[in-house]
């Protein structure tokens, strides 16, 4: 006993500096009749989950760490239509006021069904918040969490970094569904999702909660999606036009981007919900540019082939290790379009399984975050922070230097819930980040 007492303090008081505790919203309104009066005891639960509650003698009613999201909430009272509302939003750590008018039934079981409007203004909060809901994810023409963020008031991006309110950009906190993901060293984000794994992105640029810490800058917690009621399953592909590297800066380009995503969630039985998502990115030039790269032909020969080189003006360097070897260099020219060993690919991994028995709710779940590149000096998992070395690209391409960076994250969940208006949480986490890098010869 002194043993799991020991262990419980230890999540207490060391987990929440690193893992955000993944606590969903809250749904909060007043059930009344027609006349106005306060309907006590009626029942409000989130269709397709073990989430409910019932309204006091005054009609109020509230219903505590429901998962982020958009979900269906129905009403149900004896001798009344039953209400369903559709298409209501619930953000982290945010309460969703939704108030009812109940009607009288003149026929047993008829129903009354809404859609939701989205509140132009949350005003449960009480900071600098700003929701990014899957809609608005999915609908934008832009992609990764960096640039979804720039939209918002107050913050830039530059560099696959954010900047708030003229912070640095080592001032930033991140989380991906509640783990802590920057870099230690380089207070970098390390914690790359699926844009078509995204539920929500919770942005604060001030007027922090006591819960966060790391941060002067603004806080940014990316929820990842869940299993809904049926299965579903989506795949994309995306990919560039354009021609090989040329001499004419006019021409269409193409720099080998395409990117592969698939994704799956649905249920498993009653009570176990999972979902899953992979993309791939890939891009022969991780750092397009306007302006043309030098460029030369390389090859090796033997003395006399360097000798009639030199008879047509092209550069021969002699191999002063061998009495017979040439290195010869000619045919310079100024492209545009794609550099050689400049390109990138990155693979992004999420995943979660949710086990609901009603009192009892576990949720698992981790991302798995790994980028390869040439020439990206920078430490960002985003795609590139365009700071290729050109100093490599006309005598030394071959060696252009490598990185290989990887993350690695995890978190359990444990949901106790004493009633319709308290709960228990335990919250246990992992994150991992490692980084290598050489030259084509070294690796």
């Amino acid at each position: 006993m002194k043993k799991l007492l020991t262990l419980i303090s230890m999540a207490i008081v060391v987990f929440p500096t690193m893992l955000l505790s993944q606590s969903g919203g809250k749904v909060s309104g007043t059930i009344l009749n027609e006349e106005g009066s306060p309907l006590g005891g009626t029942n409000v639960f989130i269709v397709g989950s073990t989430y409910g509650s019932a309204s006091d003698e005054n009609g109020k009613y509230f219903i505590l760490d429901v998962p982020v999201g958009t979900h269906s909430v129905r009403v149900d009272y004896i001798g009344y239509k039953s209400v369903t509302v559709k298409n209501v939003n619930i953000s982290e750590n945010l309460t969703t006021n939704l108030d009812f008018s109940l009607e009288v039934a003149a026929l047993e079981g008829e129903a009354v069904e809404i859609i939701a409007e989205r509140p132009i203004i949350n005003t449960s909060a009480t900071n600098t918040t700003r929701i990014i809901d899957k809609d608005i994810i999915q609908n934008i023409a832009l992609r990764g969490i960096e640039n979804l963020v720039a939209l918002q008031t107050g913050a830039v991006s530059s560099g696959g970094q954010i900047y708030v309110r003229g912070s640095r950009s080592g001032d930033m906190a991140y989380y991906v569904d509640g783990v802590y993901t920057v870099n230690p060293f380089t207070l970098s984000n390390t914690g790359m999702v699926s844009t078509n794994a995204m539920e929500q992105i919770s942005f604060q640029s001030g007027g922090f909660d006591a819960q966060f810490g790391n941060s002067n800058g603004g806080v940014v917690n990316t929820t990842t999606r869940t299993g809904g009621e049926a299965v579903s399953m989506g795949v994309e592909f995306v990919t560039d036009l354009g021609a090989a590297a040329s001499v004419d800066k006019d021409e269409l380009h193409s720099y080998g981007y395409q990117l592969m995503s698939f994704d799956v969630g649905g249920p498993l039985g009653d009570k176990i919900r999972y979902f899953g998502s992979f993309e791939r990115i890939t891009m022969d030039d991780a750092s397009p540019s306007v302006s043309y790269y030098p460029s030369i032909e390389r090859a090796e020969g033997d003395s006399a082939a360097g000798a009639a080189a030199e008879s047509v003006e092209a550069t021969v360097l002699v191999d002063f290790t061998s009495d017979s070897t040439s290195i010869i260099y000619s045919d310079y020219k100024r492209l545009y379009g794609p550099k050689d060993n400049a390109g990138l690919t990155r693979d992004l991994m999420t995943g979660n399984i949710v086990f609901d028995m009603g009192t009892i709710k576990v949720k698992a779940g981790g991302s798995f975050t790994k980028k390869n590149s040439r020439g990206d000096l920078g430490e960002s998992m985003t795609m590139s922070q365009g700071d290729y070395p050109y100093t490599y690209t006309l005598l030394n391409s071959a060696n252009t230097p490598w990185y290989e960076s990887a993350t690695k994250s995890g978190y359990a969940n444990f949901t106790l819930r004493l009633g319709s208006t308290s709960f228990a949480k335990i919250n246990l986490s992992y994150y991992n980040y490692a980084r290598e890098y050489g030259d084509n010869r070294h690796k």
